[in-house]
């Protein structure tokens, strides 16, 4: 990934992040006009793929399609109950997936401390006896 993507991801908030990967709408991302991000056309049609600058290995589509690529792998990632943890915390993005018979905890370490995963688990032991 280009280091101009690795700065700016550095500088958003964990509110922001969160707010990019969601989209505008069910086709385009959103933009962030403080950080020079437009908003993208995103399709799996050749339509979509048209509209993007494909020359360049580093810019933000490669880096888009990297991040999603995951959730095409893993229907744990897109289906069940969707439980944020630790909503406030600026270091940690973390949520809970449930289906009937199978849990996940998803989370990830947004700064550059080490952090423990003990109180997540204990959190995420907590919400799955909801």
């Amino acid at each position: 990934m280009s280091l101009k993507y690795e700065n700016i991801i550095r500088q958003m908030t964990l509110a922001e992040k969160a707010q990019m990967m969601s989209g505008k709408n069910t086709w385009e991302t959103v933009d962030f006009e403080k950080y020079g991000i437009p908003s993208m056309f995103m399709s799996d049609g050749p339509h979509g793929l048209r509209r993007q600058a494909l020359a360049d290995k580093d810019s933000i589509f490669y880096y888009y399609k990297k991040l999603i690529e995951p959730r095409h792998k893993e229907s744990m990632l897109t289906e069940g109950n969707y439980q944020l943890i630790l909503p406030e915390d600026e270091k940690i993005f973390a949520y809970l997936r449930n289906t009937e018979n199978e849990s996940w905890l998803v989370a990830a370490n947004m700064s550059e401390d080490t952090i423990s995963t003990d109180g997540l688990k204990t959190i995420a032991k907590e919400k799955r006896m909801l």
